[in-house]
């Protein structure tokens, strides 16, 4: 008997066309101090490469849910008990470095996977498959961690293999180090804390230039005279400077990004 013919379903094709995975990382979204429900972090999905147009394109994928009130005893039986709406989205990356680095100042860290072919390609499709389905969202035992420990375990079985009453994002972080999934980590801080890492690593003359030249606005370059080594450092703290002059409300959000490109 021959084999039956393939059956067509436009959902993937879309899906293929727009959201290239070629690179898939896992993103860990620090705390904010300032919200005490954020204190375990977050964890999304990136997925970054070429679309059909040759166009470079990156998304996340993220689990979440949304309370609702101010009813904090009622929200707590929700998260802990009953359970709430969980979202399953996908959304373009720049969204949320937006929103959580420039937005709350919260630091990301991404560690891009190292998986095969075959693995990325059963873990993209169950991506789809997940669209259809409807999901609680439980504080301690369906939470953006499990979802994600659960997305690895389809491209990467082992990952399973111990049973995890409960996991928190910096937990699948490291169950993905210890089974040699992590092949590459980048971060991306918020100005501040960029700024008080780069400015230490800069003599007091650069910083000093630098601090002055993008206050007042003007094009800022290295020159020749600073260290090819610290070049890279004084751009990084020029950019971050110029998002804290927005921050303080020296300068609109317009002026600093012609500032900046």
């Amino acid at each position: 008997m021959p084999p039956a013919p393939a059956q067509e379903c436009a959902d993937l094709d879309e899906f293929t066309r727009r959201v290239p995975a070629t690179r898939i990382s896992l993103v860990f979204v620090a705390e904010n101090i300032e919200q005490p429900a954020s204190i375990m972090g977050h964890l999304i999905l990136k997925l970054a490469g070429e679309d059909t147009d040759g166009q470079s394109r990156e998304h996340a994928i993220s689990f979440f849910t949304d309370p609702i009130g101010l009813n904090f005893p009622l929200m707590l039986y929700q998260g802990l008990v009953a359970g709430m709406p969980g979202y399953y989205s996908l959304s373009p990356y720049r969204e949320h470095v937006q929103a959580y680095v420039s937005g709350e100042q919260r630091a990301l860290w991404e560690y891009e996977l190292d998986l095969d072919g075959q693995q990325r390609e059963r873990l993209f499709l169950h991506l789809l498959e997940l669209k259809y389905g409807t999901y609680r969202y439980l504080f301690t035992s369906y939470n953006c961690a499990t979802l994600v420990l659960e997305l690895l375990a389809v491209a990467r079985p082992e990952v399973l293999t111990r049973h995890h009453r409960w996991v928190t994002p910096k937990e699948v972080v490291r169950i993905a180090q210890r089974h040699g999934l992590i092949m590459d980590a980048a971060a991306v801080f918020p100005a501040a804390t960029a700024a008080a890492v780069y400015a230490p690593l800069l003599s007091p003359d650069t910083l000093a230039n630098v601090r002055a030249t993008v206050s007042a606005g003007d094009d800022f370059s290295v020159g020749s005279a600073v260290p090819a080594a610290q070049q890279v450092i004084a751009n990084n703290l020029a950019l971050a400077h110029n998002e804290l002059l927005v921050r303080h409300r020296l300068r609109s959000a317009e002026q600093a990004r012609r500032w900046r490109d």
